[in-house]
């Protein structure tokens, strides 16, 4: 009746996995384009969360983020990042955030890696917060 978030995991990287080859047949090229998206979707949203006017563009981006982290504790991780690595075939790849992580210490595991997500979603949470507190 209900699949598991596993199942639920391959039956998405695999549906996206067949609707890339639209772009191109080439894993690793389609790998980067769901990495640009990835890293476009996160500047973006940094972006209004720091500099954007409090308003529509700003709590929507908020819920944005908050689907993010439940659908981060419901597929135990990101799901473009997911995405990438099954496309680019590596388990090592952590993410297009975690990138400075792996160029300076390359054998940063995955227990800081996983540390580092919870400080950034409470980077986000206060500055969400302190843009709250000060917006007037």
């Amino acid at each position: 009746m209900f699949q598991s978030s596993k199942e639920q995991i391959k039956n998405i990287v695999k549906f996206m996995e067949e609707k890339l080859k639209n772009i191109s047949n080439d894993n690793k090229f389609n790998g980067f384009i769901i990495f640009l998206f990835h890293i476009f979707i996160q500047l973006i949203s940094f972006y209004f969360l720091i500099f954007g006017k409090i308003g529509l563009i700003f709590y929507a981006t908020i819920i944005i983020w908050i689907l993010i982290l439940f659908s981060n504790i419901y597929f135990r991780g990101c799901i473009l990042t997911k995405i990438e690595r099954h496309l680019w075939n590596t388990k090592d790849w952590s993410g297009p955030y975690f990138l400075y992580c792996q160029l300076l210490f390359p054998n940063i595991s995955k227990t800081m890696i996983e540390n580092l997500f919870i400080c950034k979603i409470i980077l986000i949470a206060t500055i969400v917060f302190i843009r709250f507190l000060f917006r007037y």
